[in-house]
């Protein structure tokens, strides 16, 4: 820890959605409001630091080319269309570069282009909600400022066991069981209600990120008997103990099928994973004329198996868990193979619980002690207790 900030230490902001945090949409947390996204924007200018792509990086770590000043990295996951209708055009006001991971089943293959921030200051979130096309992702590709990188193929989630933990019902939060049954709907998902496309009643199995389990595939014709017996009950049975009922009846109806489903063989898992990380590779740098070199694990999941596949599939680096190698920087001397992100800190949190949106000065205040400034590490515990004070004033004030 040093007074002030190691600049040889390059923070990677990991940023998702913009501008989308109020509306109400499934993963709405991970959007953050667009006048906050600027206004880190403009510190990050006023405190002058350098935006650079992954090869940048790639190069400083590994001692290939040691970057000096304050240099960032600036990436998005996911490829939300926000990402292209806001982001975008705020970037390039402050002439920004950034990496975008994107998943190729969700990218929209309609060669539209939509309007922009820069054409329609007033845009509302319903016309960023959804994801980008290939044609928006080769404007902003050829721009010179934005880059993009594999985030696999399906960024999904598998069944990975036989016990049952809930049911497919109105308003539950398994978005991936109908884009793993209609891969196709994936980039219209959050434009479209797609949400009884699979009859609600279907068993939602335990389940993991694609990336590290073994797929386990129930038996249809088992789930179908279930769905027949859903389908008669009344709208009023999913406001009240449907999991208990739909448990109690799957269990009889499964006594006369001698298995629930089958797994994966490790064969074909491991085939799979190498599947997702060459055939997402290969597409972008196949669309975008460009080589594909960098990683981004959805959700931060992989095991031994996928990392040892993502070095022999060519990849040369790929992001870190938040929980790995948490004191790790992305600094010289370092293990290039691995970039180290730090989240964009919507929020301020501490052991007393949430303290409300933290804003662009704590944001930067956070990357400087990434950096591994004690100066700011002392100044983000006193913002802390401040917010702390503030908030039992207000109490104070709301009791009288």
């Amino acid at each position: 820890m040093i007074i002030f900030a190691n600049d040889s230490i390059i923070p990677v902001i990991m940023f998702h959605s913009v501008g989308l945090n109020d509306y109400p949409w499934i993963y709405s947390h991970l959007s953050e409001p667009l006048k906050l996204f600027k206004a880190k924007m403009e510190i990050l200018k006023k405190k002058g630091f350098n935006t650079i792509f992954l090869e940048d990086l790639y190069n400083h770590v590994s001692g290939r080319k040691i970057l000096k000043g304050k240099n960032i990295v600036l990436t998005f996951d996911d490829g939300f269309l926000d990402n292209w209708v806001y982001v975008f055009p705020i970037l390039k006001k402050f002439g920004f570069k950034a990496t975008i991971f994107i998943s190729p089943e969700f990218i929209d293959p309609e060669q539209i282009i939509r309007p922009t921030l820069d054409e329609d200051p007033s845009l509302p979130p319903k016309k960023a909600l959804g994801f980008m096309s290939w044609a928006e992702i080769e404007k902003m590709y050829k721009s010179g400022l934005i880059d993009f990188q594999s985030h696999t193929m399906t960024h999904t989630w598998y069944f990975c066991s036989e016990k049952i933990v809930d049911f497919h019902h109105p308003g539950d939060r398994y978005p991936w069981l109908i884009w793993n049954k209609y891969p196709k709907l994936k980039p219209k998902f959050f434009q479209e209600d797609f949400s009884e496309i699979v009859p609600y009643g279907y068993p939602i199995f335990e389940y993991k990120r694609a990336i590290v389990c073994r797929r386990f595939y129930p038996c249809e014709e088992l789930i179908q008997k279930l769905l027949d017996f859903a389908s008669l009950q009344p709208p009023d049975f999913w406001k009240g103990n449907y999991l208990e009922t739909l448990k109690n009846r799957f269990i009889e109806i499964s006594q006369t099928f001698p298995n629930k489903g089958c797994f994966e063989t490790q064969e074909e898992y491991v085939k799979r994973i190498r599947w997702e990380l060459e055939e997402s590779r290969q597409i972008i740098s196949h669309r975008l004329n460009k080589p594909v070199d960098f990683l981004c694990w959805p959700g931060g999941a992989y095991n031994e198996i996928a990392l040892k596949m993502a070095r022999e599939v060519g990849y040369k680096a790929c992001t870190l868990s938040s929980r790995d190698k948490t004191r790790y920087r992305n600094k010289p001397g370092g293990e290039a193979f691995y970039i180290k992100r730090m989240g964009s800190f919507i929020r301020k949190g501490t052991r007393y619980g949430d303290l409300g949106p933290g804003n662009a000065r704590y944001f930067y205040h956070r990357v400087r002690e990434h950096q591994g400034s004690l100066y700011f590490k002392l100044r983000i515990k006193f913002d802390h207790l401040l917010s702390l004070f503030k908030f039992f004033l207000f109490l104070k004030k709301t009791e009288r």
